[in-house]
């Protein structure tokens, strides 16, 4: 089996998704999926049936989001909703956990902190009966209490990137392939490179994960695209 395990980089898993969907139009389809994070948004993104509008829209939206009435997060009553509108537009989207199965994928693995004892789980979102559970999993992996929204609505879970950037599947994969950014320097916490047969490096030239204009998110997309398409398999 091959597995693909995309690590958390906030605005970095852009051109990291850019060649996941090269891949996937090369006919190089993975069976097992792990991702943290922005990295499980990467991987959904490259999978859904629209998935040029869905990474460049959604990755916009999310932004936004971000930095949407920041201040007013640590500001008391911080009356700060929890993203539901992000879900929305996210299942506009997206596709079906059905849908991605008839690629080909047979398993979907998103990591997170569990609250409230902030202990490491992993969930199988291929398992769900909706996209707006794929979705909730997918914002659970990738809530950054205060940040991304306010603390008490991370849907009980937090950025599993603050414990493991990245993880392997419990299945038996043949080939277990790391994508990692490059030239940035991330922390790799709970990461073992024995665990993988291959380690593939994107080049990304956003400088700050957490802010990029639209143009460079296009750009990232469309790089990492090129770059998906030179990989050798």
């Amino acid at each position: 089996m091959l597995e693909f395990c995309l690590p958390a980089g906030g605005l970095w898993c852009v051109p990291i998704s850019g060649a996941v969907a090269a891949l996937r139009d090369r006919g190089i389809i993975p069976d097992v999926i792990t991702g943290i994070s922005a990295g499980g948004w990467a991987g959904y993104w490259a999978l859904v049936e629209n998935y040029m509008n869905a990474t460049k829209h959604f990755a916009r939206d999310w932004q936004q989001h971000s930095f949407k009435n920041l201040m007013a997060r640590f500001v008391p009553p911080m009356k700060v909703e929890p993203p539901f509108y992000l879900l929305k537009r996210a299942r506009e989207l997206g596709s079906h956990p059905k849908y991605v199965k008839r690629l080909g994928v047979k398993h979907f693995y998103v990591g997170y902190l569990q609250l409230p004892k902030i202990e490491f789980v992993y969930e199988d979102i291929l398992s769900h009966q909706s996209e707006m559970r794929v979705y909730s999993s997918l914002w659970r992996s990738s809530s950054l209490p205060f940040l991304t929204h306010h603390a008490h609505h991370c849907l009980g879970g937090i950025d599993g990137g603050l414990k493991h950037v990245a993880f392997p599947s419990p299945c038996d994969s043949k080939e277990r392939i790391l994508f990692k950014y490059w030239p940035k320097i991330v922390p790799v916490p709970g990461v073992r490179l024995n665990d993988y047969t291959r380690v593939v490096q994107i080049k990304t030239r956003i400088a700050n994960p957490m802010h990029a204009n639209h143009k460079k998110l296009d750009h990232e997309f469309e790089s990492g695209y090129e770059q998906g398409m030179k990989l050798v398999f």
